[in-house]
């Protein structure tokens, strides 16, 4: 179990590490709104989004995992079954495009975690970029 959460956590902390790293140099003056901005859109987005997306309780991904342990023994049919049919399903979410779906909230999340830290820094900047997504 701490093994599956362990690469997900990982990619919450560069996220947060990331976006204290960037706050400190904006507000040092050291990053320029355009390199800030990229680096929310290509750094702290992108762990937020692989974070989550990690976290679809579907094996192979680590969620598989996480919803075999936190599931009932009366209810380990539904982990076995996602064993089984797991690598198909997650197929079958990235050829039709179901995972944008999935991940829509991630991208909302991912634009307020962006906009919100880079107007903290910036708050005086009328040209703020629309967000990281």
């Amino acid at each position: 179990m701490l093994v599956a959460v362990s690469g997900p956590l990982m990619n919450l902390l560069l996220a947060v590490v990331t976006s204290i790293v960037i706050l400190v140099l904006g507000k040092a003056g050291v990053l320029s709104l355009t390199v800030a901005a990229g680096l929310v859109r290509y750094v702290v987005a992108l762990n937020l989004f692989l974070m989550f997306f990690n976290l679809i309780p579907v094996p192979p991904l680590d969620g598989g995992a996480v919803l075999a342990w936190v599931l009932p023994s009366s209810l380990q049919i539904v982990s076995r079954t996602l064993q089984r049919y797991g690598m198909l399903l997650l197929f079958v979410l990235l050829i039709s495009g179901a995972i944008s779906v999935v991940m829509s909230p991630v991208r909302a999340l991912a634009d307020a975690w962006g906009g919100a830290l880079l107007r903290s820094i910036y708050i005086s900047s009328d040209s703020l970029p629309a967000g990281p997504g």
